[in-house]
């Protein structure tokens, strides 16, 4: 986290509000005084154009447009366009009418966005003070000057549009709203140069008035406006529509002590009755918001964000394998949507293997040259060029390897357990079979094997491999496969009958230099214990044979969501919440090793893992036992919504967080219905149309709610 993030945030909203009142009319007073130097629009134009360099310099929001969708630069056009020409109406409204007059008129606006917002007896009671607080402040009074009403009625109504498309962009989130705040104040400038620069022009041989123009525009500008997105960034819009109902008041402490206008009693009156309906309208509001976790569920459930991420990862970017160019696009991109949405986040540097797959083939040369669909195993090594023919035998486990498998390929049949699989313990089943895949070569090799090969390790298929790695451990390294479900049946027929089977492999992967990649690292800072870390994470990396939308562009996606829904529902959690993106799950944990080796020492007090696809949820896989489980199911209450309130103990809830939770931090593992995660699986089948967006969404808010839940208890 930046520090001026971490700043902003400790800052509480109201007083951002506070110093947004006091600047918004001392600017204005100060132009006031200026008028007898500077033409009217002069000054306007002066005033936005020295606000637009402060927030060139400091901001460079230049940068903004360019990585914004094309509903997000019409948003920032319009807010650009509507600053412009609302600074136009309230200088020539302040040219003609005192201020205080211009601050009843521009108050209307607000007061109409809070009644929106008024739909209870103690709201429209709190709507009713401060209206007629502010009736009370400005004496309302309606004569005399028709053009100096008419713009300051003009100013009003913009007002009202600004407060309605600031708040949209300070949705975004503070940083990124004041990012888009400085990009709309280059667009006000543009907006109102034909119309104030040729009476700006004389000033600019006078340094001094120059100087004083500037200092308008900043304390103009520049402070209120920047301290509106960040109190917008945390306040409800109805909520902080009411609180401009004390601009006014504000208004008549800066008559006093820059235009020496001194308050009347009926003055004081109308300040304490705004002020008691604000605090009304505040503490009706804070009854009735729902809690946080529920806030979350029902904003991941209403957005389409989740989703929008898988695609982009599937579809645009594709396969993701560990050192590719894909897998670095990957990095880029999710870095950016990070910054894009003001969140922290850094990239942390790992170094991986890259293993490419290259041609690979199967053909039965006992059996009039059949060709079997065959698929290396990652990090398997290569046959001998225009590969190898052996006999092949059939094998159900490790204890039946002998010296007949010399000379020999291997083939396991390790079919899943498809009744472990319907019964909903899918997990169960691929991990008592993936053991073939992983241990197989170098038992085998261990016997003198030429090759090994699996049955694939899937709950379904139209004769699609499943790919997975490979662990070579100090044995001779010998070419590792799977044959699709369906071939390695046909195999299986064939020895049953006792029949000689011969077999042609030739598998030209190669496995390259290693690769220098990165985990993306975002974070959200605690208020209270901010080193207590919170841990959520997933894989980044695929493999290479789909289009990794399952596995694992969702799980990447859930945990983005988390993080976006947190910050651009403006909740600062007790404890910090660190999401990483890892990079090389699938061939080796690199990402996760080389996180473990450089935080081991920070304080985690949870870490929850989602790496099972997407599907309903059930609830989660922990290691949290006795009286934190007991503590934990207490507050699961928002989770029961969703059906996913379920908690199965176990010892693993995830791999790239497995060694922070070998260490004692309590882990958790999202756990969708998994009965049809392994049809897809490591396969060519693992494509986008597989994840449906409402279990995405559904999966998105189960996650978000128990990190709330670990990062907030």
């Amino acid at each position: 986290m930046t520090d001026d993030s971490r700043f902003a945030n400790r800052i509480p909203p109201h007083l951002f509000f506070l110093i947004s009142a006091v600047f918004h009319y001392l600017g204005p007073a100060f132009a006031v005084l200026l008028f007898a130097r500077i033409a009217v629009l002069g000054v306007m134009w002066l005033r936005i154009a020295s606000a637009a360099a402060v927030f060139c310099i400091w901001r460079r929001p230049w940068r903004v447009f360019a990585a914004l969708t094309p509903s997000q630069r019409r948003l920032l056009l319009a807010l650009g366009v509507v600053l412009g020409v609302m600074n136009s109406c309230f200088y020539e409204a302040i040219a003609r009418l005192p201020l205080s007059t211009v601050a009843a008129i521009e108050f209307i606006g607000p007061i109409v966005l809070a009644a929106f917002g008024a739909r209870t007896p103690r709201n429209l009671a709190a709507f009713a003070l401060a209206v007629s607080g502010g009736w009370l402040l400005t004496h309302a009074r309606f004569g005399g000057q028709p053009f100096g009403y008419l713009f300051a009625f003009a100013n009003c109504i913009f007002f009202m549009l600004y407060i309605i498309l600031a708040h949209r962009t300070a949705s975004e989130g503070a940083t990124a709203g004041i990012d888009r705040l400085g990009a709309a104040m280059l667009i006000a400038a543009v907006t109102a140069l034909p119309i104030g620069l040729r009476q700006a022009l004389p000033v600019f041989g006078h340094p001094l008035l120059l100087l004083a123009a500037i200092g308008v525009g900043i304390s103009s500008s520049v402070i209120p406006y920047v301290c509106d997105q960040l109190a917008m960034a945390r306040l409800p819009r109805a909520s902080f529509a009411l609180l401009l109902s004390l601009l006014p008041a504000s208004s008549i402490v800066i008559g006093v002590f820059v235009l020496r206008q001194v308050p009347t009693a009926r003055d004081v009156a109308g300040v304490l009755l705004v002020a008691v309906g604000v605090g009304l309208h505040r503490a009706r509001e804070a009854a009735r918001e729902p809690p946080p976790a529920e806030r979350l569920i029902a904003a991941a459930l209403g957005s389409s964000q989740a989703f929008e991420t898988v695609a982009y990862l599937a579809d645009h970017i594709g396969a993701r394998p560990s050192g590719s160019k894909n897998a670095a696009l990957a990095v880029a991109w999710t870095t950016e949507r990070f910054q894009t949405w003001g969140i922290d986040v850094c990239n942390e540097p790992v170094t991986v293997p890259y293993w490419v797959r290259g041609g690979e083939s199967a053909t039965l040369v006992s059996h009039n040259d059949q060709r079997l669909v065959v698929t290396a195993h990652g990090g398997s090594v290569a046959t001998p060029p225009g590969g190898l023919t052996a006999d092949l035998i059939e094998l159900r486990s490790f204890e039946e390897l002998d010296a007949r498998a010399a000379g020999k390929i291997v083939l396991f049949h390790n079919p899943i357990d498809m009744d472990l699989v319907r019964g909903g313990h899918a997990l169960e089943a691929y991990t008592k079979a993936v053991v073939f895949r992983s241990e197989g070569a170098s038992r085998a090799a261990a016997h003198g094997a030429a090759a090994v090969l699996i049955h694939s390790i899937g709950s379904a298929s139209l004769r699609t491999p499943h790919t997975g790695c490979v662990v070579y451990d100090g044995q001779p390294m010998i070419p590792a496969g799977a044959l699709t479900i369906e071939d390695a049946l046909l195999v299986h027929r064939l020895i049953a009958r006792g029949e000689r089977v011969r077999l042609h492999l030739d598998l030209q992967s190669t496995l390259m230099p290693e690769v220098d990649s990165a985990n993306v690292v975002a974070e959200i800072q605690g208020r209270e214990l901010p080193g207590e870390i919170v841990l959520i994470g997933a894989h980044l990396d695929s493999w290479d044979l789909g289009t990794g939308a399952l596995d694992n562009a969702s799980g990447a996606a859930m945990v983005m969501e988390t993080m976006r829904l947190i910050h651009d529902g403006a909740l600062i959690p007790r404890r910090t919440i660190r999401c990483v993106l890892f990079m090389n799950e699938e061939m080796g944990m690199s990402g996760g090793r080389a996180y473990f080796a450089a935080h081991q020492h920070e304080r985690h007090v949870a870490a929850i893992e989602s790496d099972m696809g997407v599907a309903a949820p059930r609830g989660f896989s922990t290691t949290l036992r006795g009286d934190a489980l007991a503590s934990l199911v207490k507050r699961f209450a928002p989770l029961a919504g969703l059906g996913a309130d379920r908690l199965e103990l176990s010892t693993n809830t995830g791999v790239d967080t497995s060694l922070v939770v070998e260490s004692g931090v309590p882990g958790f593992g999202l756990l969708p219905d998994d009965r049809h995660y392994f049809d897809y699986h490591h396969s060519p089948a693992d494509t986008l149309d597989k994840v449906d967006p409402g279990q995405l969404a559904h999966c998105s808010a189960a996650f978000a709610a128990l990190t709330w839940i670990l990062a907030d208890g």
